[in-house]
């Protein structure tokens, strides 16, 4: 179980543009400051950071950034949030889904790592849901407020209670490992905090962050990219046309490669982390050879290969614009 984290002193500082955030500029204390200069995103995370859309999908192997680069997302947002008009608070609010409890612990770990040092504690509420709430004071006399509702998908499936859940964005972990009726409820509940005084959502920005690390032609994600992607026929839709989805691919971890009848796989050096991964390209090298003793090829080619695998269909598309109208 995620604990033993305490809340203390707010730290680092924030900024108000996401641009300035990734440039290190801006109302910067010495340690955000550093932390954003340090950070140094590839092509993929700049190009995820950057972006607006509603729907917003990273995909790529395993170990490649996806959690930091949403959770960095994440910070970014919330020290962009403009200050109320009768306070100097920043405030967020975020939900996490992920399919059981060891990914959960996964995706707030991630979040805990990026934020400021001892400004957030996490609190348990229950089987499979937690709390989690950051705060940290900024160079420009602002503070930032930032929440967290975190729950197994299991919980959501149980007919969790939604109504005080009004969130500025929430963060799909392993959005493909959990079905559709998992995932439905939260798209009605995002981009609804901050509120003006008249009660009037006006988050500068909101929606849905999923990583993934393959899109199964056949999964409810595949289909809500064909639905809300770029180019979708479903665009014109006045509940569609305001819910663009992205997805960001990073390169594979390696290529499959086939001569003579016989496979290997030769490791991508272009991949994304590896300056981050212990041993490098030897670290994908040694987990595609350990797969390959165990006979698992299906895991080489879905998660490191990035290759399509087929699967089962779970949901449709009627389903996804059915949401979307209720």
């Amino acid at each position: 179980m995620f604990s033993g984290l305490r809340a203390s002193s707010p730290g680092r500082s924030g900024v108000d543009t996401m641009g300035k955030a990734l440039s290190g500029e801006g109302p910067l204390s010495e340690e955000f400051a550093k932390i954003m200069i340090d950070y140094k995103p590839k092509a993929t995370a700049a190009d995820f950071h950057s972006s607006d859309a509603f729907y917003k999908l990273i995909m790529g192997p395993h170990c490649s950034g996806k959690k930091v680069t949403i959770s960095l997302d994440i910070l970014m947002r919330a020290v962009q949030q403009p200050i109320g008009i009768h306070d100097q608070f920043r405030d967020t609010c975020w939900g996490v889904l992920a399919k059981d409890q060891d990914e959960l612990d996964e995706a707030l770990k991630a979040l805990f790592f990026v934020m400021p040092k001892d400004s957030g504690v996490v609190k348990e509420l229950g089987e499979g849901v937690m709390e989690a709430w950051f705060r940290f004071n900024l160079t420009d006399k602002t503070s930032v407020r930032l929440d967290v509702m975190a729950m197994c998908a299991p919980k959501v499936e149980d007919n969790f209670n939604f109504d005080f859940c009004d969130w500025t964005g929430c963060w799909l972990h392993n959005a493909t490992r959990m079905p559709m009726k998992s995932v439905k409820p939260v798209f009605e509940h995002v981009k609804l905090f901050p509120k003006d005084l008249s009660g009037v959502p006006n988050p500068a920005w909101g929606g849905v962050l999923m990583d993934i690390t393959n899109l199964p032609s056949t999964n409810w994600v595949k289909c809500l990219m064909e639905v809300f992607g770029e180019g979708s026929e479903f665009q014109k839709l006045p509940k569609v046309k305001d819910r663009l989805a992205v997805l960001f691919r990073q390169p594979p971890a390696a290529f499959r490669v086939e001569r003579g009848g016989e496979v290997t796989y030769l490791v991508n050096p272009a991949a994304e982390n590896l300056q981050r991964l212990d041993g490098g390209m030897n670290y994908y090298a040694k987990k595609i050879a350990e797969l390959q003793r165990e006979g698992n090829i299906q895991e080489i080619e879905d998660s490191y290969c990035l290759l399509d695998p087929e699967r089962e269909l779970l949901e449709f598309e009627e389903e996804l614009l059915d949401s979307e109208e209720e």
